[in-house]
């Protein structure tokens, strides 16, 4: 009976978390799509207004001025939101192409753009960075590429098409069109 309780008790857990994840990623999807419909305003109502400027032969302002001001802090909260949309699903978006990818990605599959360590600085852990000395006594970090989870499981693999690496044999999706690991073409 004890054993029943505690498999019970995890399983209530595993909802709970998942449910609060669901609800998270919810909350910001709204918030996003609250701060684009705020941004289309903000273009209609400049539009609007830059007609009725040139209707009436006026000239352009202080008005455009705040508006501009208005845009850029919009445009820099929905970036926010997409960000932090992508981190609550464990991906991140290519700086490159948009595309949402895996967190611990090196390469991009759809562009190939490898990223930096700052776009990346999540993916790669200490004990995989190792120094090389040179021969001037300088020191240079390598960083060697980490294999990648792809969205299947390994048991689901035999009934999809899926691409290995001819260079580093890291097994990628049939639509990726570069390796996550290395970056070369598939």
């Amino acid at each position: 009976m004890d054993d029943f309780r505690n498999m019970f008790g995890k399983i209530t857990q595993n909802i709970t978390k998942t449910s609060t994840g669901v609800l998270k990623s919810v909350k910001l999807s709204v918030n996003l799509a609250n701060e684009e419909d705020k941004l289309k305003s903000i273009y209609y109502e400049i539009g609007r207004k830059v007609h009725e400027i040139y209707a009436y032969g006026g000239t352009l302002g202080t008005f455009f001025d705040e508006k501009y001001l208005e845009i850029t802090e919009s445009e820099k909260r929905i970036k926010e939101l997409k960000e932090q949309i992508e981190n609550s699903k464990g991906t991140k978006l290519c700086p490159n192409c948009s595309r949402s990818i895996s967190d611990s990605a090196v390469f991009c599959p759809k562009c190939g753009h490898k990223l930096t360590f700052e776009e990346s600085k999540t993916e790669t852990p200490a004990a995989e960075i190792k120094p090389e000395i040179k021969p001037e006594n300088k020191q240079e970090i390598k960083i060697e590429p980490t294999p990648v989870d792809i969205e299947e499981k390994p048991e689901n693999l035999a009934n999809s098409d899926i691409k290995t690496c001819s260079a580093c044999g890291h097994l990628n999706s049939s639509s990726d069109r570069f390796c996550l690991a290395c970056g070369r073409n598939l």
